[in-house]
Formats: C-alpha cells, sequence, structure tokens
C-alpha cells in the first residue's frame, strides 16, 4: 500500500473514535453517527494521491460535521425524510434509481468477497468490529489475544480492504 494511503487509513484509525463521540454530541443517533463516520472514512480514501491532505484529523471533524449539516438540511426541506424504507419505496420518485441499486449491489458483493478472503483472525476481528459493533477491548476478551494484536488485525483488514476496492 503506498504511504500516503497508509498515513491516511492511520489517521483514520486514531480518529474514527474521536469523530464518533463529536457526531452523538452534536446530537447523531448511533446509526446516523456510524453512518457519517463511514461517509467521511470514504470520502478521505477518496482523495486522489496528487491531492494533500495536511491534517486528516481535521479533514474527517470537517466533513463528518458537513454531511451531519446537510443531513439536517436535507431534513428540514423534505418531510418525506421520516417515511420508513417501505413507505419511501412507494412513493414515486424517492426510490433509487435502477442503475444505482444495481451498482451498489455490485459493489457489496465485493467487498463480501474481499472480506472473506481475509486471513481467518483478520476476517473474524473485523466482522466483530465493523458488523457486530464490538470495541477492540470486547473483542481481545471474547478472542482470548491481545488488544494489539486485535489493533494490528483490524489495521491490516482495512488496509486489504481499501486496497483491493480501490483496485480496477
Amino acid at each position: 500500500m503506498s504511504s500516503p494511503r497508509f498515513a491516511l487509513l492511520a489517521a483514520f484509525q486514531r480518529h474514527s473514535g474521536e469523530v464518533m463521540r463529536m457526531l452523538r454530541r452534536r446530537g447523531a443517533a448511533l446509526e446516523v453517527a456510524e453512518d457519517l463516520l463511514q461517509e467521511s472514512f470514504l470520502r478521505l480514501m477518496k482523495v486522489q494521491p496528487g491531492e494533500a491532505v495536511r491534517d486528516a484529523r481535521a479533514y474527517l471533524h470537517r466533513t463528518a460535521r458537513n454531511l451531519m449539516i446537510d443531513g439536517e438540511r436535507q431534513e428540514r426541506r423534505s418531510p418525506l425524510m421520516h417515511l420508513t424504507e417501505e413507505q419511501r419505496a412507494a412513493v414515486p420518485g424517492l426510490a433509487p434509481a435502477a442503475d444505482h441499486i444495481l451498482i451498489a449491489r455490485e459493489e457489496l458483493k465485493r467487498l463480501r468477497w474481499i472480506i472473506e478472503q481475509l486471513p481467518r483472525r483478520q476476517r473474524e476481528v473485523f466482522t466483530l468490529h465493523r458488523l457486530e459493533g464490538l470495541s477492540p477491548d470486547e473483542i481481545a476478551r471474547r478472542l482470548g489475544i491481545s488488544r494489539n494484536m486485535v489493533d494490528r488485525h483490524l489495521r491490516l483488514a482495512l488496509e486489504t480492504c481499501v486496497e483491493r476496492f480501490s483496485e480496477p
């Protein structure tokens, strides 16, 4: 993995908890905060190698905060935002376009395949952390490994996922 990408990934790992706490303090529900954090991470990873991010921590904070503000503005403009997914799908024009759904499904399928290809322990730690929401300390206790090993497995899994997902 290239050095700038690795630095951005390391910065995300260092500051993601801090960004999550900031979003929660600002009133974001847990699920919304997780989505905002994930979107901030994706935007950070999409930064082109020639574009410099001088302060990844500030970039993550600013991006997450701006995404939260944008979501709040959109919610105020659209009374339909409070509908359930089923109700929204029934309203013409609110359902996502078929090509967007297809692309999202293909990306999800690709990400699942990448995760399945991870070494067993990396896959296990990654799944417990990202999908089940366990903290690194909880994972260490559950698996009987050190916190440092959990951090190492998470870092390696994230690096692999970002690297392979970025490939054409």
